[in-house]
């Protein structure tokens, strides 16, 4: 139970957040204790709860007024009525820097 203390605030970390040897000792420790590796569990289940519930949120949402507004911003985009895969397909250079 005293392990239980140091490592439980290290459940639920996401990638990068820990050391190679914080990871791999944690890893230790969940595979000799039930109780840690239910709460890992939980973690893990609650965390994907969370994703997806963001997720719905963000579908039901109508962006376009959001992505009018920045094209509007940008100097010679064309106007909702010209749509933004025809901007693209004209600007297909700046879209690929973008990307890179």
């Amino acid at each position: 139970m005293k392990e239980c203390v140091l490592f439980a605030p290290m459940i639920g970390a996401r990638p990068g957040e820990l050391t190679a040897g914080e990871s791999k000792a944690l890893d230790a420790h969940l595979s000799s204790c039930s109780a840690c590796r239910g709460v890992a569990r939980s973690a893990e289940t609650f965390d994907g709860l969370v994703g997806e519930a963001l997720l719905a949120r963000a579908s039901v949402r109508d962006f376009a007024p959001f992505v009018d507004g920045v094209l509007a911003r940008i100097e010679g985009a064309p106007r909702r009525s010209a749509g933004f895969l025809s901007w693209l397909h004209g600007h297909r250079r700046a879209a690929v820097a973008s990307l890179a």
